[in-house]
């Protein structure tokens, strides 16, 4: 796989899912994973996840093979989900993804992407993945954000 388009993508998700890990690494308790307010209606436990739910499903499930069976709602709905429970998630969607894209060949990048909602019909297996990459490169940059926000607010500036 390596010098492949496939092993590109390996790669990213690989670093992608590093960083995931790191931010939800970072909440100093479980309790803080769950935290929200005013307008920020995602806890970060919620975001990860989502993030592990999304990957699970279209790399895992759809070009793996894996069998997994999304539960969307849930995602977001469940709560109080401890910290090492999330992290041993993102290690086994880290299995996942690797395993999965193993099985790609280059020439399934330019293939249609089957199962996919409505929306991203005809869309091909390599738009898909630059699509669920980026989703996970977004959700991972709020995580930051509501750890710092709302977890670990930094002291008011002195004049």
């Amino acid at each position: 796989m390596a010098g492949s388009r496939v092993g590109e993508f390996a790669r990213l998700f690989e670093r992608e899912l590093d960083r995931l890990e790191a931010e939800v690494a970072a909440y100093p308790d479980d309790a803080s994973l769950w935290v929200i307010d005013g307008n920020i209606a995602n806890a970060g436990g919620t975001l990860a996840l989502h993030a592990t739910g999304t990957l699970n499903h279209y790399v895992g499930a759809l070009l793996g093979g894996t069998g997994y069976r999304r539960d969307r709602d849930e995602e977001f709905a469940a709560r109080d989900v401890p910290q090492s429970e999330l992290l041993r998630q993102i290690r086994a969607v880290r299995n996942t993804v690797a395993d999965s894209l193993a099985k790609l060949g280059d020439f399934r990048l330019r293939e249609e992407m089957q199962g996919v909602p409505e929306r991203y019909e005809g869309a091909s297996v390599s738009w898909m993945l630059t699509h669920v990459l980026g989703h996970l490169q977004y959700h991972t940059g709020q995580l930051n954000y509501h750890r710092r926000i709302l977890v670990e607010p930094a002291p008011e500036k002195r004049r």
